[in-house]
């Protein structure tokens, strides 16, 4: 899309930070309620700008799922839950399986031999979600990965206003190290530093744009990049959830992927 390329990205400040998968990496948050209700209250503290830029109320969002073909327990599940609440069903976005021997046919390629098979998977997964974003007719969807958690008491339907420049607006607060609140007339604020893609928001222009800047190749995985070429924004309240868990967690299928988890653990589907 041409017009994809019109407004300007800012780029994140210049500040030493740690990489978000870390160990011992603080989040700046603290939990506030159940559902993993998070506020910030470390990071980039100070009042909430009155003054708002311009702002897009989202509106008919549609849904997509990346799910592997193997985990059918997690869609089953996905499905009871957008039933249960009502939602607008998803459209399922395959998940990739790379193996050793199949890597080399993939594109983008992946770059760097650090970037482990299964988050080059995993970023091949989400780039396909946002190539059915950019070539189809919505303009606002909601991508969740097949293990995110919805909360009770949002509405994913109904979301707050969004910058005009906006690519991606993350649904963990918890997850976000480094930020800027945007206004008090909505309740994202502008992310600069984080980890974790269970679940987001994403425009049209925007996915074309995230295709743009990941094109030429893949060295490390996707919440790893984004920060750098991106505008990303998060809610300033949890608006899904993924249960804490231990390292290496046994619940994570790309953590069994990857091989991280002893041989004899089943898929965790």
């Amino acid at each position: 899309r041409d017009d994809a390329e019109v407004i300007p990205f800012t780029p994140f400040p210049e500040v030493p930070l740690k990489q978000p998968w870390a160990e011992g990496v603080e989040t700046g948050v603290s939990v506030v309620g159940g559902n993993g209700v998070t506020t910030p209250d470390t990071f980039n503290t100070g009042p909430i700008p009155t003054e708002c830029p311009a702002l897009v109320k989202p509106a008919d969002v549609h849904f997509m799922l990346i799910n592997l073909d193997q985990s059918k327990n997690r869609r089953r599940k996905m499905r009871a839950e957008f039933i249960k609440r009502g939602l607008p069903m998803f459209e399922r976005v395959p998940g990739v399986l790379v193996t050793e021997a199949s890597v080399s046919t993939f594109s983008p390629p992946r770059t760097s031999p650090s970037l482990k098979l299964a988050d080059y998977g995993c970023a091949l997964a989400h780039r396909k979600a946002w190539q059915r974003v950019a070539d189809g007719p919505r303009e606002w969807v909601v991508v969740l990965e097949d293990d995110a958690e919805l909360v009770d008491g949002v509405n994913l339907t109904d979301l707050p206003p969004v910058p005009p420049d906006m690519d991606l607006v993350m649904f963990r607060t918890g997850t976000i190290m480094r930020w800027a609140p945007v206004c008090d007339e909505t309740e994202v604020m502008r992310a600069y530093w984080g980890f974790g893609m269970v679940g987001y928001l994403v425009s049209r222009a925007g996915a074309a744009r995230l295709l743009r800047a990941t094109a030429s190749g893949l060295d490390k995985p996707l919440d790893g990049t984004i920060w750098f070429t991106s505008a990303v924004y998060a809610t300033r309240r949890d608006y899904i959830w993924h249960p804490p868990c231990g390292n290496p967690c046994p619940s994570s299928v790309r953590t069994w992927l990857n091989g991280e988890l002893p041989q004899t653990s089943n898929f965790p589907d």
